[in-house]
């Protein structure tokens, strides 16, 4: 069974003259998006703003990252074991599975 296409990935010479085009010759990010085949306009957005804050070497960075749930997040950063209900605690030390 297909799982669909993975996620394209744009050199940063693409990225570059992408953003450099649309400042030369005035475009708006939808004709970017019709002249250069990108079909989302964040993705163009992102790349301007990066261009814009950092300079062209600010395209050339890798920015993706390992997806963490919430969950999980929550979990690691209060230091909590994600085993079960009575397991956690509150800060002042007391069992959420205690009644107060």
């Amino acid at each position: 069974m297909s799982r669909g296409k993975p996620n394209k990935r744009y050199t940063p010479e693409f990225k570059k003259m992408v953003v450099e085009t649309m400042k030369k010759e005035h475009l708006s990010i939808y004709a970017a998006m019709q002249e250069f085949g990108i079909n989302d306009h964040k993705i163009i957005e992102r790349w301007e703003r990066i261009y814009l804050e950092e300079g062209p070497e600010g395209l050339t960075v890798e920015r993706r990252a390992r997806r963490v749930s919430w969950w999980h997040g929550a979990i690691v950063s209060e230091g909590l074991q994600p085993y079960g209900v009575d397991r956690f605690t509150t800060q002042t030390g007391r069992s959420l599975s205690q009644p107060r």
